[in-house]
């Protein structure tokens, strides 16, 4: 088997098609702390959307504007930051799930969320360990310039699935990743950059609405917006992890008995 863009593409729209609903019903369950988090947040949020610059003119214009950006920088940096961090350290758990349905869809067979629950809780430890130091990696990669950060989170694009497909630690999983995406850079690149598009199209059109409806609502939608991107990152990194593994090593029936047995 050949690893292909389109195949990855295709396979993930196939597997949303046919579990789409359970996997977006779990996602929004586990995206449910971020949801109470920005209603916490709102403030923050109000700051951010209703910010209008001070008025030019007078002999202090300068310290009046700096201080409006500084006050605007800290709210966004305060709701983004405590949001994200959040997300990042609940991502994997919806990946686990993910994973474990779109392995069994992918063989032709059932799921059942009892099944994926039990998944999550024999790696809970081993997920939130990746998570952190998959956090990490990429906030400093960012940090250092945006290059390191996109190169990151690239290399890492498969740590979770490997981490629960293989019952590995982070520093293995981030390793492993590295091995299967490796020799298919580009092309993984690829498959990131629609699923960029995908996220940040579906994000633009909440924004706008946001702009528009009472807080709440707004709050609402941009979670939803949230909760869907999380989904379609999961069920494409399930899926590069899957096509990697097969054109590079294959996966035969015993296989996926030693993974989900």
């Amino acid at each position: 088997m050949e690893f292909s863009v389109g195949d990855v593409l295709s396979r993930s729209a196939l597997v949303l098609k046919r579990r789409g609903p359970q996997f977006f019903g779990v996602g929004l369950i586990v995206m449910l702390p971020v949801l109470a988090l920005m209603f916490v947040l709102r403030e923050h949020f109000d700051v951010q959307r209703d910010f209008q610059p001070p008025p030019p003119g007078g002999p202090d214009a300068t310290d009046r504007a700096l201080d409006a950006l500084l006050d605007l920088y800290t709210h966004m940096a305060i709701w983004n930051g405590s949001i994200t961090l959040t997300e990042q350290l609940l991502t994997p758990i919806l990946t686990a799930m993910v994973v474990f349905g779109s392995f069994r869809m992918l063989r032709g067979q059932d799921d059942r969320v009892r099944d994926a629950v039990d998944v999550v809780v024999r790696n809970l430890p081993r997920l939130i360990a990746v998570s952190i130091v998959y956090s990490l990696i990429v906030t400093i990669g960012t940090l250092l310039c945006c290059l390191p950060g996109i190169f990151a989170i690239i290399a890492m694009f498969v740590a979770v699935p490997a981490a629960v497909v293989e019952r590995v630690g982070p520093v293995a999983a981030i390793r492993r990743s590295w091995t299967l995406v490796k020799p298919r850079f580009w092309p993984v690149v690829l498959v990131g950059l629609v699923l960029f598009a995908v996220i940040m199209g579906t994000g633009i059109v909440a924004g706008i609405f946001a702009q528009f409806a009472p807080t709440p609502v707004a709050i609402v939608v941009m979670w939803l917006a949230r909760a869907v991107g999380l989904v379609f990152s999961s069920v494409a990194s399930s899926v590069v992890y899957h096509d990697l593994r097969a054109s590079s090593e294959g996966l035969l029936d015993e296989d996926y008995d030693a993974i989900f047995g």
